[in-house]
């Protein structure tokens, strides 16, 4: 258990010596979503509202099996429209719920009560109901992938990706950088649930450790169980970034900056995950780092970078039927090509990358 006065973390401006509340970077606000009941590896949920039901952003909308599956919950305030089958491939059609937003002022649902002060089992009870799909790995629920890892007596350590695994993304990055107390208090969780003191950190440049390192020495007072934080250096590299963690053992922890993020938010401010930050880049007018709801359509998130170099701001059948475009949901190295019209997001989709076809 922590203390009542459990440390919250906070920026510190260099300038001013003044504390500061965790930055928050832009989010999208899609005016509809069509969120899946199969997030990354998770197997399906099922739905758990009904058509014409008003929701609020943070409501369960989907429960999974315990342990293999995941609880979904809505990324906006609205009332449910539909209730949809999808063909994810000839073996596979899941159902997605349409949610058209509509905000009436309601706050939006939390998992409820101060998740920080829980004993050990009712907190990983906790992270089982809080939607977390990992970016790390081969995007399975975070809970799923900490029970498998702990059956090995050799776990000594949880390791953390401190780059992004993509080449031309930088989510993670700037995540980073704006949030570096997230990450460190999220591993602080971690520690505790998972009964390991080490945290191993790999970066692959000098200033994402030194925001890292300075971070822990302004609260290194208040990361107990954590007892030992190390830094290594990764080659800044694609092919070294994904060799030093793609060639991991069973007996190997990690998590990405995101993964800790989001357990930073269901233990501290008793959200649920209902979005992924992601980089949207290539060949689009305004790329950058977004948070993007669960479920937002990949239209909607160019359309949000004012669409595709040298054509409208807004995207039409046209321009996406032309051939001369492929968008592509998930990264250079890891995704796949997608109809930006009838395509969304996922709590899995760590980027949105737009070439010419023939590039």
């Amino acid at each position: 258990m922590y203390a009542a006065d459990v440390v919250r973390p906070v920026h510190i401006d260099d300038k001013t010596g003044e504390y500061l509340k965790n930055q928050e970077m832009i989010r999208m606000n899609p005016s509809k979503v069509k969120i899946l009941m199969k997030q990354g590896t998770a197997d399906v949920a099922n739905p758990v509202v009904q058509v014409g039901t008003y929701v609020r952003r943070g409501q369960l909308i989907g429960s999974g099996e315990p342990g293999t599956g995941v609880y979904i919950y809505a990324s906006i305030s609205g009332v449910v429209s539909a209730i949809e089958e999808e063909i994810l491939s000839v073996h596979e059609t899941v159902k997605s719920i349409v949610i058209e937003g509509q905000d009436t002022g309601l706050p939006s649902l939390g998992l409820g009560n101060w998740g920080i002060h829980m004993g050990d089992a009712a907190a990983m009870e906790r992270l089982r109901h809080s939607g977390i799909i990992q970016l790390s790995g081969d995007r399975k629920p975070l809970y799923a992938y900490l029970m498998q890892q702990a059956q090995n007596p050799d776990m000594d350590c949880i390791r953390v990706t401190a780059f992004d695994m993509q080449p031309c993304a930088w989510a993670e990055y700037r995540l980073i950088l704006e949030c570096a107390s997230k990450i460190i208090f999220g591993a602080r969780m971690l520690s505790r649930l998972m009964k390991i003191p080490n945290v191993w950190i790999y970066t692959v440049s000098e200033e994402i450790e030194y925001i890292l390192e300075k971070t822990v020495r302004i609260y290194q007072n208040s990361l107990s169980p954590v007892a030992q934080i190390r830094f290594y250096r990764v080659g800044d590299d694609d092919y070294r970034r994904n060799v030093k963690t793609m060639c991991r053992t069973s007996s190997e922890l990690w998590c990405s900056a995101s993964d800790l993020c989001a357990v930073y938010d269901c233990f501290y401010d008793d959200d649920p995950m209902t979005g992924r930050w992601m980089s949207v880049g290539g060949f689009v007018k305004n790329p950058g780092n977004f948070f993007v709801p669960n479920g937002t359509s990949v239209r909607e998130v160019l359309e949000h970078c004012n669409g595709i170099c040298g054509e409208k701001n807004y995207l039409t059948q046209e321009i996406a039927g032309s051939g001369r475009w492929q968008v592509i949901e998930g990264g250079l190295l890891s995704g796949k090509t997608v109809d930006p019209f009838s395509a969304t997001v996922s709590l899995a989709t760590d980027a949105i990358f737009v070439r010419p076809r023939n590039g």
